[in-house]
């Protein structure tokens, strides 16, 4: 969701169904890693040339 011209909130959600418990080890690794992984790649990918000055009907 847009915030303002240069800010952007994300939601990040997770699911997980193993059929059982979610051991803590992986609840943790979701909860604390992947969130953090995949907004800096996702900061390295927008500075790439093929994304500069594109505009996409689904992001608002």
């Amino acid at each position: 969701k847009r915030v303002d011209a240069t800010h952007t909130t994300l939601d990040y959600y997770f699911h997980g169904d193993p059929g059982g418990n979610i051991p803590s080890w992986l609840a943790n690794s979701v909860v604390e890693e992947n969130p953090l992984k995949l907004l800096q790649n996702f900061h390295d990918l927008v500075k790439l040339e093929r994304y500069q000055g594109k505009k996409f009907a689904f992001i608002k």
